[in-house]
């Protein structure tokens, strides 16, 4: 019985995956932080590409936070970049980026609740 309750459980991870990757959106708060990150990030990186540093601002990168998400850069420089979005039921997601062999790289991103350790 337990076999097959993990089966179970290995085969709705998998699917949820499949769909996740597939174009659907997560709207959950932990989906919505993300992916104001990998915006930051993706925009970091072309920025990167044309003037040879990261910004300082989301003004730069020609974007502004997603509604009801706190988005922040607190660095951005020649070597590295930092981003913090915070969703009101106290989620706070940050992230880097820096250079590997000349080539902006992010890092993957770090999540956070009030209750965690």
């Amino acid at each position: 019985m337990l076999i097959l309750t993990v089966a179970g459980m290995l085969m709705a991870t998998a699917a949820a995956t499949v769909l996740l990757g597939g174009g659907l959106e997560d709207e959950s708060p932990h989906g919505q932080l993300l992916s104001a990150l990998r915006q930051v990030s993706e925009r970091q990186a072309a920025f990167h590409r044309t003037h040879g540093r990261f910004a300082g601002w989301l003004r730069t990168l020609e974007m502004e936070a997603p509604a009801g998400i706190e988005l922040v850069l607190v660095e951005g420089g020649t070597e590295t970049w930092q981003a913090v979005a915070r969703h009101p039921i106290g989620l706070t997601c940050t992230q880097r980026g820096h250079l590997e062999g000349g080539r902006p790289v992010p890092a993957e991103p770090a999540c956070m609740t009030p209750f965690s350790d």
